[in-house]
This record gives structure tokens, C-alpha cells and sequence, in this order.
């Protein structure tokens, strides 16, 4: 491993900041499909993909520690305020 206590860090570090990132890439899955007129389906498939495969999550994660980057929700903003 890496150094004992340095790599214990690193994956409690992850373990903790995981959920946070994923909760992140769901919300811009949401923020991007809002317009999208098959977007029950489309958010439907994302999350049983993400249930039965696992793989996903590791996407929507990535998402979300790019979103600061790469702004998908204000490139996809949602409807106007009334």
C-alpha cells in the first residue's frame, strides 16, 4: 500500500466525500434532463443502472467533482421563476 497511515487516510477521505460526489452527478443528471420530454425514463434508467451495475456511480461521481469545471447545470438551466 501506500504508507500505512496515508493510505488508511486516503480511502476514509474517499469513503466519505463518495456519497457527496454521487448525490452531485445525480443532480446534474436531473438539472440536465429537465427539458427532455422522456425525462422519467431516462432519470429511471439512470438510477436502476446505477443500482444493478454499480459502475455508474463511479461516473456520476466523477461528474460531480468536475461540476465546477465543466458547469452542466448552468449550461442546462432550468425553467423560469414565476
Amino acid at each position: 500500500l501506500l504508507l500505512g497511515g496515508l493510505s488508511l487516510a486516503a480511502i476514509i477521505l474517499l469513503l466519505v466525500l463518495l456519497p457527496a460526489f454521487v448525490l452531485a452527478g445525480l443532480g446534474i443528471m436531473h438539472a440536465v434532463s429537465r427539458p427532455w420530454p422522456l425525462r422519467p425514463l431516462f432519470l429511471t434508467a439512470v438510477y436502476l443502472l446505477a443500482f444493478f451495475l454499480g459502475w455508474p456511480l463511479v461516473v456520476l461521481a466523477l461528474l460531480g467533482v468536475f461540476e465546477p469545471w465543466i458547469r452542466l447545470r448552468q449550461r442546462f438551466p432550468g425553467p423560469p421563476q414565476a
